[in-house]
This record gives C-alpha cells, structure tokens and sequence, in this order.
C-alpha cells in the first residue's frame, strides 16, 4: 500500500514550481495465528484449528532459556539432553552436532520471519470428488 505525501505546487519541497510526490510504504500487518481450516464431507461446517503465533514464538524462546540454564547450573543434566538429541540425529539426517537450544532459536526465527510477511494463504488443497478440503492460513 502507497501513501501520497507531500503534493506541491508551490515549490515548497525544494523544486519551484514542479509537483513532488513523496511516497511512504505503510508496514505490513503482521499475522498472529496459523489457522487450518478442514472440511470434511458429512460435515457442514468447516472446523477450524488456531494457533497462536505469538504464543508459539514466546514458548520456543522461553524453553531455550530454561534449557541453557538448566545447562549452565547443572552440567549433567546438559550432559543427557545432548545425550537425548543424539538419538534423534540420524532421524533428522543432521550429520553435523546437534543444540537443542540453536534448533529452538531457529524455529523461534522462523516463527518470527512467518509473521513479519503478513496476512497469506499458505496452502490450499482441495479434492472435489470425496468433498475434502484444507487450508492452512496465516492471519
């Protein structure tokens, strides 16, 4: 969306005479929820699930704090969570060594970058014949 500021006949912007148009992009609303919309045939109306992005976004931040301290004040506990995280490793085809709290702040980021595009349609999947339908929207 484009604002037109500052029209000017008088030569008031600094060019006589000559009309300046300044223009200003307005920021993007952010989304707040991942919503998934399903319908499903026999149904009549679509039943949709909410996720709150911000809430999300504060969980993911707050858990890798609470792991980097747990870390920090008692070196075992770190010990058996990476412990745990290598189990998972050959299941994620990560080869390199794996940080809960570096995957955490990533998705945290994510969440983040997610919100900061705005309102969109992320998918939209539908199967005319059976009457089945999903969607998945940030909003």
């Amino acid at each position: 969306m484009t604002v037109l500021t500052g029209l000017s006949a008088t030569g008031r912007s600094g060019t006589s005479g000559r009309f300046s148009v300044h223009t200003r992009r307005m920021p993007k609303i952010p989304s707040f929820f991942f919503v998934m919309t399903l319908k499903l045939p026999g149904v009549r109306l679509p039943v949709p699930i909410a996720i709150p992005l911000f809430v999300l976004e504060d969980l993911l931040e707050s858990a890798a704090i609470a792991i980097n301290t747990f870390g920090f004040l008692h070196p075992s506990l770190r010990r058996k969570i990476q412990c745990s995280a290598m189990q998972y490793k050959g299941f994620s085809g990560w080869n390199g060594e794996l940080d809960i709290k570096a995957v955490l702040d990533v998705m945290s980021e994510l969440i983040r970058g997610l919100r900061s595009c705005g309102r969109f349609t992320l998918l939209e999947v539908s199967e005319g014949s059976q009457g089945v339908s999903v969607t998945v929207r940030l909003v």
